[in-house]
């Protein structure tokens, strides 16, 4: 059997916009305890701390859109997962390299190393809900 593409497309875009509207949330929620309704500084540097949590929802949510393509495919939920995690470092390395602020080395490191085999739980996940159910 083969992948599917539309699980993949799914598990991405769960994955990615997740991503985001958590990141937003949390880095939002980090600014107002941090400043208050005052609005940060220019050349503020981000906490150690903040982008390790940023790390840990990125691979949250990476778990789940590998779970979210393997239940949607059905079949090599595993293998949709790693797909999906594939995917990610795809869409991660293009932001980096164009549209994200400069980050520290091991923040993008930690951030490329956690993504395929955090999808690839997720679909190992949905291999073994799958295989409960049967």
């Amino acid at each position: 059997m083969s992948l599917s593409p539309l699980a993949v497309l799914l598990g991405l875009t769960i994955d990615n916009l997740a991503t985001a509207l958590l990141i937003q949330l949390w880095s939002g929620i980090a600014s107002l305890v941090r400043y208050g309704l005052v609005a940060p500084p220019e050349s503020t540097e981000v906490p150690a701390g903040l982008l390790v949590s940023i790390v840990l929802i990125g691979a949250a949510c990476s778990v789940f859109g590998g779970y979210a393509a393997g239940r949607f495919a059905g079949h090599r939920e595993t293998a949709h997962g790693v797909v999906v995690g594939l995917g990610d470092v795809l869409i991660g390395a293009v932001a980096v390299v164009y549209f994200a602020a400069p980050m520290p080395p091991w923040y993008n490191a930690a951030s490329f190393a956690s993504v395929v085999p955090a999808a690839a739980l997720g679909g190992r996940w949905a291999a073994r809900v799958r295989s409960v159910e049967s």
